[in-house]
């Protein structure tokens, strides 16, 4: 092929110095917004990962919390609780009046085997009768005592009783229940 270009237009057989640096400068000018970008990524990963490590160890805390919340209402409840039991104990307990009460309570033809109080102020007596209607008069002396509340009778059943130097007699085994103390507050505690 012939060149028919002046000489000012014809190409030097060399290499273009000039194509090069355009060529390298849009390559870098194409780097670096790109690494940036890719950095950026990275970084926005990282960050990521981060924060749902940070999110776990706040759901963790929230947990916690909730548990050391539970755990102040358990403290003042309990508190609160010791504080009305402590109370309860100062108060003096007329024991005397009680058994007093008791013993009026009881006839000649009956006795308490057992007599328990629990939960403050409730009470438990267990005991035989030879004829039953003297367990309906307990029962409605009890009743009528200011001292004892709520009376009731769980259980009765007839039994043979066989004591040591004594024929055998057939008798009424009961066990009432009841509130120790009077409708105005009276409460009671056993420890």
């Amino acid at each position: 092929m012939i060149n028919l270009l002046p000489p000012e237009y014809q190409e030097e057989g060399g290499v273009n110095i000039d194509k090069i640096l355009v060529g390298i400068l849009i390559f870098c000018l194409l780097l670096i917004p790109t690494s940036y970008y890719l950095k950026l990524v990275f970084q926005t990963k990282e960050v990521e990962k981060r924060l749902t490590i940070v999110e776990k160890n706040l759901s963790k805390l929230n947990q916690e919390t909730k548990h050391l919340e539970q755990l102040e209402n358990n403290y003042k409840q309990a508190k609160k609780e010791l504080k009305t039991q402590m109370e309860l104990v100062e108060v003096p307990i007329r024991w005397k009046t009680i058994l007093q009460e008791l013993k009026g309570v009881m006839n000649n033809k009956s006795w308490v085997e057992d007599f328990s109080i629990y939960n403050h102020n409730q009470f438990k007596m267990m005991g035989y009768t030879l004829e039953r209607q003297k367990l309906t008069e307990i029962i409605n002396r009890l009743k009528d005592s200011p001292n004892f509340n709520n009376v009731s009778i769980d259980f009765m059943r007839k039994k043979e009783l066989s004591v040591t130097g004594y024929k055998k007699v057939r008798v009424t085994y009961y066990q009432i229940n009841g509130i120790i103390g009077n409708n105005e507050g009276d409460n009671y505690e056993l420890k």
